[in-house]
């Protein structure tokens, strides 16, 4: 048995997969996540709201809900980019290699290799960065959205060596790790959940998906609109009545993504304990494979 298991790993890290089966690419594709730094828990919703053409290749645009981050990025032959403005006006953009394509578990790449210097009298400044990327494995996600299978495991590492001179005297040098940013990705999905390390400020940053509308993929791959996950009333202030047309359990959430209750019947009602505050929590089910959500707003 022990050299089966192995062999059918070894297959798996050998299959060439396709980044852009791993970040659906449409106007309207929304993400809805949980987000946990030094602000505190919050959540994020990003959507792709335009596209357009830099450098000759379809670019789409990826905002948050109050485009305060906007983002570029592209599919090219040879993979994913991420485009990086230099500028203010955007005229001209740092290339970021992602993901290779083809791509597959176990390999190694480099996503950007940078040399710059600039002079700001009476010192020079010398900084390379090396920003690296890799597949480690295929790995099981579990998030407030549902549960994820064989996600892509991407990590990327930046490095930097940073020297200011004065005339021939180096006069200050530092070396090692920006940030180490894991990413796990879900074919048709997108990025479920995102771990990162911030070395400088020694912090640590995560995110977990919450919730997904993804207009591109036909509706007869998902759950039909009138099967659906109801609760009434909604708000509540005393119990809420669950209606699921699955067989599965329906778990409940909040906004931190832990596990508040998990109610094991079919159609039931959610009585929440006395002990928990007024808020907005997150109800799922799984039916005919799929992951089936809606949100709850209690009011003591």
């Amino acid at each position: 048995m022990k050299y089966l298991i192995a062999i059918t790993l070894i297959v798996v890290s050998l299959v060439a997969l396709n980044p852009a089966d791993y970040w659906p690419a449409e106007i309207g594709n929304s993400w809805v996540e949980i987000d946990s730094s030094e602000d505190g828990i919050d959540t994020t919703t990003s959507e792709i709201v335009d596209t357009t053409t830099i450098m000759g290749y379809l670019t789409y645009l990826h905002c948050t809900s109050d485009y305060e981050d906007t983002s570029y990025f592209q599919f090219r032959t040879d993979g994913f980019y991420n485009l990086a403005p230099l500028d203010e006006g955007a005229t001209s953009y740092l290339e970021l290699h992602v993901i290779p394509n083809p791509f597959a578990a176990g390999n190694e790449w480099t996503i950007l290799d940078m040399d710059t210097s600039w002079v700001e009298t009476p010192y020079t400044y010398y900084v390379t960065q090396t920003y690296s990327g890799s597949v480690p494995m295929l790995e099981d996600v579990v998030v407030p959205a549902g549960s994820f299978f064989n996600c892509v495991k991407l990590n990327m590492y930046l490095e930097q060596e940073l020297f200011v001179t004065m005339g021939a005297d180096t006069i200050y040098s530092s070396v090692g790790p920006v940030f180490d940013n894991t990413m796990w990705l879900a074919e048709g999905i997108g990025p479920v959940m995102t771990y990162e390390f911030d070395y400088e400020d020694s912090m640590e940053y995560i995110s977990k998906l919450l919730s997904y509308d993804l207009t591109s993929i036909d509706e007869k791959t998902f759950t039909p609109n009138n099967i659906a996950l109801k609760a009434y009333p909604n708000p509540f202030n005393s119990a809420v009545r669950i209606e699921n047309p699955g067989n599965s359990p329906v778990e409940i959430y909040d906004l931190k993504g832990q596990l508040v209750e998990k109610l094991d019947y079919q159609d039931g009602v959610w009585v929440p304990s006395r002990e928990l505050n007024s808020g907005v929590f997150l109800i799922k089910t799984d039916y005919q494979g799929k992951s089936l959500t809606n949100r709850l707003l209690y009011l003591k």
